[in-house]
């Protein structure tokens, strides 16, 4: 297993975290990556990126469901992000299958804790408080109507663009642009990622798979949060989207065994205040005037439900 993602340490949720990785797929199956014991979140696959290669195939097993996908990778688009939406409640795991070396994989992973709402638009019973909630706001009737849609729609102050030719030496991490300093009362959200891949293939004179990484550090304890080997992401035109937020500071940055020179790299980020709701559902000191308002506006059950 080569996927660094924890689910567990998705703290400032709902994240979209992303995996790359290149792959020796076999005839009975090489393990691309697994992931259990995350409660009390659960995860959904949004994005799923492959290449394509005659003879292989990609597997994955989610819960108690065997082969819920099971796709030869030349019926895939070649790089392209395939939209998806699998919920993932227990466990979940990908094969690589076939007889050809270096296939690339990719994919999103939207981690969080569900709310009442989530929870009806998935199909999952609720427990005794949350059926109260639901009622409370007629979510299920709202929801069946088409009222309750989306509940993640961040709104910016800005977005920006760092795009960068990168050189780092063996066994150096080399920052991508400067580190992003969040100010207090702020959050930093990662949206894109992106590298030019094609000056890693061996062919171009590059180093070749499960050599060089795209990183991200997250504050100050979530080191390597993210670590995506740059061969298995899709093209620089396009990168692969996310959402990685965070409260005190992000740095990006490029690690290589045998060290990369002038390598194209790109990440847009935005930045926004934190609102009553997320201070709330990621436990995080309100002030008094926040407390209060939470109180008058209800914001608890609000969150718990996911109808604001």
């Amino acid at each position: 297993m080569v996927a660094s993602i924890d689910p567990v340490k998705a703290r400032l949720y709902p994240e979209v975290l992303p995996e790359a990785m290149v792959i020796d797929p076999t005839a009975s199956g090489a393990n691309i990556a697994s992931y259990a014991a995350f409660q009390p979140y659960t995860m959904c696959l949004t994005q799923l990126i492959t290449n394509q290669a005659v003879g292989n195939s990609i597997r994955i097993d989610t819960d108690a469901g065997h082969g819920v996908i099971e796709s030869p990778t030349r019926a895939r688009p070649e790089s392209i992000a395939v939209d998806l939406d699998i919920l993932v409640e227990d466990s979940m795991d990908l094969w690589a299958v076939g007889n050809n070396d270096e296939q690339t994989y990719a994919y999103t992973l939207r981690i969080t804790q569900l709310t009442v709402f989530e929870k009806i638009r998935y199909g999952i019973s609720l427990t005794k408080e949350e059926a109260a909630l639901a009622e409370k706001y007629d979510i299920k009737k709202k929801y069946l109507a088409g009222i309750l849609r989306t509940i993640d729609s961040p709104q910016y102050k800005r977005i920006i663009e760092v795009a960068k030719e990168v050189t780092a030496a063996a066994g150096v991490d080399e920052r991508v642009g400067r580190l992003i300093n969040v100010k207090k009362g702020e959050k930093a959200v990662i949206l894109n990622l992106a590298v030019d891949r094609d000056a890693i293939r061996e062919v171009m004179g590059g180093p070749g798979p499960n050599d060089t990484y795209l990183k991200v550090n997250r504050d100050i304890r979530d080191l390597s949060y993210v670590n995506l080997d740059c061969l298995g992401m899709p093209g620089v035109h396009s990168g692969i989207d996310c959402y990685i937020p965070a409260i005190d500071r992000l740095e990006v940055a490029i690690a290589s065994t045998t060290g990369i020179d002038d390598i194209p790299v790109r990440y847009v980020y935005g930045v926004a205040d934190i609102s009553v709701i997320e201070k709330i559902r990621w436990g995080l000191r309100l002030s008094d005037t926040e407390a209060q308002d939470a109180e008058n506006l209800n914001l608890y059950d609000a969150m718990a439900a996911g109808v604001l």
